[in-house]
């Protein structure tokens, strides 16, 4: 039986009308009937309610697959900045009873996705701290992180896994992908040689290009790193994958307008469902170099994407969050006129 007509039986059997249901859990009449009739299903926060509301238990009341389950959860950690503790609380404790290995990465994403609320957080609290006491030093440390402790910053521990990890599994490009970026990142350029020249490079060619221009750059032959983007956008020139790569380095190195121009091809040439991180980096380049409006606009651009391709709600915090960012854009391009 699924949700909609498990709430009609449950209503029904105890004399109640959609109107005081709806009345109830503070929704539209309108909304109870497309729950009802399976066309949409009920807020994940209005599980309490309706369990306590109909004197069932949450899992008797709602009578769904696992797989059902791991859908909800999956598309709730996709499209939300920040979960309720209800919604944290669902997900931790069905994930935790369940011994499927996609359980134990959607709880590794809930983690993570708690953990990054929590960061966000801590950083707004840092900033406000540090703007009432400009001498609490330790904050520094709160909001930045280590930034020049080696032992601090160096990835030896995770490398040594994915040593071990890609001995495993000697396919598994992405695995020595990741590999190579953490040692291309700790200065370990002929580790990272190493590795790549181990994998199968035919099926992965503009990101084995791409890791190669980074570990050129680690080397201080940055002539040599533009000479390959420049070839792999030439041999890949419809490819947004491949401008968007230039694009990234380009960026990293400070070449913020070439950035620009390569962000927006990349952006031009995608087809949907779309994603947004072309459209955040130029917002975040043009927020470096004070041009507030056209932040503002890519921004927009990134909302539209959001909301057209990806289906994310219009008030949803996700798209809340963006908005913000929207009106500072705004307001910062305003006060420097």
């Amino acid at each position: 039986m699924n949700l909609g007509k498990k709430i009609k039986e449950l209503r029904i059997k105890n004399n109640i009308t959609q109107e005081r249901l709806a009345e109830e859990m503070m929704v539209t009449p309108q909304a109870v009937c497309k729950w009802e009739s399976g066309k949409t299903m009920p807020d994940i926060t209005l599980l309490p309610e309706l369990s306590v509301f109909f004197g069932v238990t949450i899992d008797e009341l709602f009578e769904l697959t696992d797989n059902i389950h791991f859908e909800r959860i999956s598309n709730m950690l996709y499209t939300r900045n920040s979960l309720t503790d209800d919604e944290f609380s669902y997900a931790e404790s069905f994930l935790r009873g369940q011994r499927k290995t996609k359980a134990k990465s959607l709880l590794a994403r809930l983690y993570g996705n708690r953990a990054d609320e929590y960061r966000a957080r801590s950083a707004e609290l840092a900033k406000k701290a540090l703007e009432e006491n400009p001498h609490e030093e330790n904050l520094h440390s709160v909001l930045c992180g280590p930034l020049w402790d080696w032992d601090l910053t160096n990835h030896h521990e995770l490398i040594d896994f994915y040593y071990e990890f890609t001995g495993k599994n000697p396919d598994n490009f992405k695995a020595h992908e990741y590999l190579a970026e953490l040692l291309i990142a700790d200065f370990r350029t002929e580790e990272a040689e190493r590795v790549i020249n181990k994998t199968d490079k035919t099926n992965h060619p503009l990101s084995v290009i791409r890791i190669w221009a980074k570990i050129e750059i680690k080397k201080g032959n940055r002539e040599k790193a533009e000479m390959l983007l420049d070839k792999m956008t030439r041999e890949y020139p419809d490819n947004w994958l491949a401008w968007s790569y230039k694009a990234d380095i380009c960026a990293t190195l400070g070449l913020y307008d070439e950035a620009i121009e390569f962000y927006a091809k990349a952006a031009d040439l995608s087809e949907p469902p779309r994603y947004i991180d072309d459209n955040l980096s130029i917002a975040h380049i043009y927020e470096i170099k004070k041009n507030f409006t056209a932040a503002a606009e890519e921004y927009k651009k990134v909302t539209d994407i959001l909301i057209d391709d990806l289906g994310a709600s219009d008030a949803g915090d996700v798209i809340q969050a963006y908005e913000r960012k929207i009106a500072e854009c705004e307001k910062r391009a305003s006060n420097s006129v």
